[in-house]
């Protein structure tokens, strides 16, 4: 039923609000998003990176996008970033253009996605730090445009 709805509505991305002791388990997730390959957005104010490791690690194929992930909490995002391919992060709340410039070195810009966070934030000081980071054009325009379109095109509309 879950999989009729979404091919006949084709949303481009789900918002994940369940608990994440509940995700883990949940078969939605296996047969519908994964197998259409359809982003999961997460917000990290209710899900622990510990919980979003494990729904990474259970579910290689989904693509999870964590909303104001904090990239400043480089002493847990660093390693979710290393140990997961499948987990992309918003820029809205960076905090520095240093600590993209150091993200963008250390782990490529390919699952960096820009936002804004309208209307509840002011987009200038998130659009700033994408375009004054000591980054490569190719690498801004990876962020602002390129990968949330490769997230997008990557749905498998197609098995509905």
């Amino acid at each position: 039923m879950k999989l009729l709805w979404l091919c006949n509505n084709a949303p481009g991305v789900v918002r994940a609000h369940i608990s994440g002791k509940e995700m883990s388990g949940v078969n939605w997730v296996d047969h519908v998003l994964e197998g259409l390959r359809m982003p999961l957005l997460m917000n990290v104010g209710e899900y622990s990176y510990e919980e979003v490791a494990e729904v990474a690690q259970n579910f290689p194929d989904l693509k999870l996008v964590l909303l104001r992930p904090g990239l400043n909490r480089s002493r847990v995002t660093f390693p979710l970033m290393k140990k997961t391919k499948n987990v992309y992060f918003d820029t809205s709340v960076m905090l520095d253009t240093g600590l993209l410039t150091e993200v963008v070195s250390k782990f490529g810009s390919e699952r960096l996605l820009y936002s804004s966070c309208l209307p509840n934030y002011e987009p200038a000081g998130p659009l700033g730090l994408v375009m004054y980071a000591d980054i490569t054009d190719a690498d801004r325009r990876a962020i602002f445009a390129e990968n949330w379109l490769a997230l997008e095109n990557g749905i498998a509309w197609k098995t509905c």
